[in-house]
């Protein structure tokens, strides 16, 4: 999800929880795990926040409370139209918009969220490449095949078991991200 420098900032101290967005249709969904974002066109960065959708629905822009301001990560309504007027030029009070309240994704949610990222992927792996992915509780779990993964995660979930298929050489993984190996 995008944010402005500060903004990401201010989710990732947590002081920020709530976003008002003008979108023509919804981008986000409830249960579903995002990383924040300052550019689509970067990659994620390694160390990136993620945020977990907790609900989105739509309300007048007229109806911020000062306690919604205050999710928003700013002291007031006021405060929050001025900078709504500097992003959209105008105030509607009776414009609908989306409201997307969040929270910190925890290491499982992440870890979910990224392997289903690679499970579902178009590209296939080629012929040297195997899939990698460090489990929450540190195994490495390892497959030439995004097939056995998905079996896997379909029958147990990925997080359960550890596979072995093929000899890894090298494998260039974070905890709780999702890496290519190198195999023998």
């Amino acid at each position: 999800m995008l944010f402005t420098p500060e903004n990401a900032e201010k989710v990732k101290q947590g002081t920020k929880t709530e976003t008002r967005r003008d979108w023509k249709s919804q981008h986000v969904y409830a249960g579903r795990v995002y990383p924040v974002r300052l550019s689509r066109k970067d990659p994620v960065p390694p160390d990136a926040t993620y945020i977990s959708i907790v609900t989105v629905y739509m309300e007048r822009l007229g109806l911020i409370t000062d306690k919604a301001a205050v999710r928003e990560g700013l002291a007031t309504r006021e405060e929050f139209f001025a900078i709504w007027k500097e992003l959209h030029g105008t105030v509607d009070m009776d414009k609908e918009i989306y409201v997307v309240r969040f929270r910190i994704a925890t290491p499982l949610e992440i870890f979910k969220h990224q392997f289903s990222q690679i499970l579902y992927r178009k590209k296939p792996l080629g012929k040297e490449k195997a899939v990698a992915v460090t489990l929450p509780d540190g195994r490495v779990c390892v497959s030439d095949s995004y097939e056995i993964l998905r079996s896997q995660q379909e029958s147990s979930g990925p997080w359960v078991r550890l596979m072995n298929k093929g000899n890894v050489a090298e494998t260039i993984s974070v905890k709780n991200r999702i890496s290519v190996a190198e195999v023998n």
